[in-house]
Order: C-alpha cells, then structure tokens, then sequence
C-alpha cells in the first residue's frame, strides 16, 4: 500500500492515492526458442495523490511522473493453437518526479519540485496469440515496484521533505510484438 514517511515527523501516514494516469511503454529484445529477454523504457504521466494524517490537520496534494527502465527475462511455455503463456521478471531503475505539492497545514505553500532515483522491479504473466508470421498480439499482467518519491524542501526552515514509499502498479496490458528474422 502506499505511505507517506515525513522526515520531520515520526509517524507512518497512511497515503490514498487518486490512481495511476496513462503512460507508455517502448522496448525491444531478443528471443531464443522458449526463452525471451527485453529491454523496455516506461513514461508515466503524472498521477494525482493526495492523503491525510491520522489525528493532524495536514492534507498533502502532489503530482508524480515516473520513468522507469527494466531489464526483463520472460520463459514460453510451448505453443497451443497458437497461444504462447508465458511468466517473467524484471529489474531496473525509476526516475520519480514530484510536482505541485502542497499540505495544508502549511498555508497550502508550493514546494518545490524534486526528483529522485529509486530501484524499481516487476512481475509479469500473460499469452501471446501468433495473428501473423511476424505480429503477435501479448495480453499480461505486470505489477511494478517503483520505488519512493520525495518532495522538494518544505517551509518554514525547508530542512524537512515527505517521502512517498513504496509506490507500485498493477497493471494489464496490451501491445503488439514485432518478430525480426
């Protein structure tokens, strides 16, 4: 789940997000009989947070787009008719990026905006369906680990910022492979 660990404040803070925007996805990889590994860049546009402290007035507003890049590794398990299941897992790096922050409790302030490095990893199952000799059709499932997000330095003495843990994404996914030869 998500939460929200302030520095400047001991308590874990339970955070809601409002939910995961667009993004889009590029790659390319390599395939040898029965096993497949790829490399794939992930733009997420900015997603809408935002969540409260339990017994405290605040009431944080923030903004966080993600790039993430994966090395992943996907084993085939035979081909039916044309459909290919499959399970994979991947590792690799997110770029996080808060914007319009703003709490409540400090006078609804702008703070400014920060960015981070965070490692990030994945699991993935699905099928691809064969349509064409060169084309196939993937439906899956991924969930992606994206790291923390930090907020820029806030007021009054900007020595504190709010870290954002453990966001996550559970997605289902369709995309088109295109085989070379």
């Amino acid at each position: 789940a998500f939460v929200v660990d302030t520095y400047h404040q001991l308590n874990v803070v339970p955070f809601y997000p409002a939910g995961l925007e667009s993004a889009f996805v590029l790659g390319g990889g390599y395939k040898y009989q029965w096993f497949r590994a790829d490399m794939t860049v992930d733009y997420g546009t900015q997603a809408k947070f935002h969540g409260d402290v339990p017994r405290g007035p605040s009431y944080y507003n923030m903004k966080i787009d993600t790039l993430t890049v994966l090395v992943n590794g996907y084993v085939d398990f035979g081909t039916w008719y044309g459909f290919t299941p499959y399970l994979g897992a991947g590792v690799g790096i997110s770029y996080l990026r808060t914007g319009d922050y703003t709490v409540a409790s400090l006078g609804n302030a702008l703070i400014p905006t920060r960015a981070n490095w965070s490692p990030s990893w994945a699991a993935m199952a699905g099928v691809s369906y064969q349509m064409l000799p060169n084309i196939a059709i993937d439906l899956g499932y991924r969930y992606l680990s994206i790291g923390d997000a930090k907020s820029g330095f806030e007021p009054p003495a900007y020595t504190a910022f709010t870290t954002v843990k453990n966001l996550s994404a559970q997605e289902f996914r369709v995309g088109f492979r295109f085989l070379l030869d």
